[in-house]
């Protein structure tokens, strides 16, 4: 019934604070969404990668760099942020990747500023296939969950809003070359493809046919107020989670390790003057030390 309701307002970044998503139609026309994916079968072979381009392999490659600033999201994110938003330089392009209801924030626990009202931080995808109940192309949320985060102490908001969950998922309508933007407290899914039996579902990487593997170009913006602390967090991540454990699959210190200007494309940097946004970047030894895990933890990879 509230479904009906949802699908009307959801297009306009005026109910984001209220439903914690907006959705952007047709980003992407159908012919620029065919050719796309045909590029990225051919790039994730390129680059030896099943199911994970991650920004080195994003901003070396000028089609993928340009996603960001197509002008159909610059204008919303302008909407649901603030007009010189900060553009993260975490892009990744996921192939075929699942999981169950989580929210992207979990890993900052419960810091004091999620509860703050100047807190703005989205997730924003581009969707290069329907989310259809066969196929899993998308996402689904539980709505409201982002308001959880109150000034009425969470834990009891969570029991209070616990027997409404399964009543408040929702599955959104995405259609391919759409984008989505939302809330990073929002209890969220990469919802499962029916093709997939139950108990050989896997969370992250499943394969799938090749004509109708799932791929969404993702990446993290945010108000100026919230980029420090989630920097702070990246780095701390990129630390532990990456050079502690000398992981093989470097996210956090490859995009932590890149200070703007000087790290990215030339366009790019064009890209961003002329969008007139701003890119959170870490600070000079920030980005000096991280460069050395980088370098460290691709070698360690190398003669893996």
């Amino acid at each position: 019934m509230y479904s009906k309701l949802i699908e009307k307002i959801v297009t306009d970044p005026k109910y984001f604070s209220l439903l914690g998503f907006t959705l952007v139609r047709s980003v992407m026309s159908q012919d620029a969404v065919g050719i796309l994916r045909k590029n990225l079968d051919q790039l994730f072979a390129v680059e030896n990668q099943e199911r994970l381009l991650l920004p080195r392999h994003v901003l070396k490659n000028p089609t993928l760099r340009k996603l960001p600033f197509l002008p159909k999201i610059v204008r919303a994110l302008k909407e649901v942020l603030e007009p010189r938003y900060a553009l993260w330089g975490d892009f990744v392009v996921q192939k075929n990747s699942f999981g169950r209801w989580h929210v992207d924030s979990g890993s900052e626990k419960l810091q004091p500023y999620l509860f703050e009202k100047s807190y703005r931080f989205v997730k924003c995808g581009i969707f290069l296939q329907e989310n259809s109940h066969e196929w899993g192309g998308g996402i689904g949320v539980r709505l409201f969950s982002h308001k959880k985060y109150n000034k009425i102490p969470y834990r009891l908001n969570d029991i209070l809003y616990s027997p409404f969950k399964k009543m408040l998922e929702h599955h959104v309508i995405i259609h391919p070359g759409d984008f989505l933007c939302f809330d990073s407290r929002l209890e969220h899914n990469s919802r499962f493809p029916a093709y997939i039996p139950e108990a050989q579902r896997k969370e992250g990487y499943n394969p799938l046919p090749e004509e109708k593997a799932k791929y969404v170009f993702y990446f993290n913006a945010c108000n100026q107020a919230s980029a420090r602390d989630f920097m702070e967090n990246t780095l701390r991540r990129g630390f532990c989670e990456e050079y502690i454990k000398k992981s093989e699959e470097i996210f956090f210190t490859d995009y932590g390790s890149r200070m703007f200007p000087e790290d990215f494309p030339k366009d790019f940097i064009e890209n961003v003057r002329q969008t007139n946004i701003t890119v959170a970047s870490p600070n000079q030894w920030e980005a000096d030390i991280n460069k050395i895990f980088m370098e460290e933890l691709q070698k360690n990879a190398s003669h893996q």
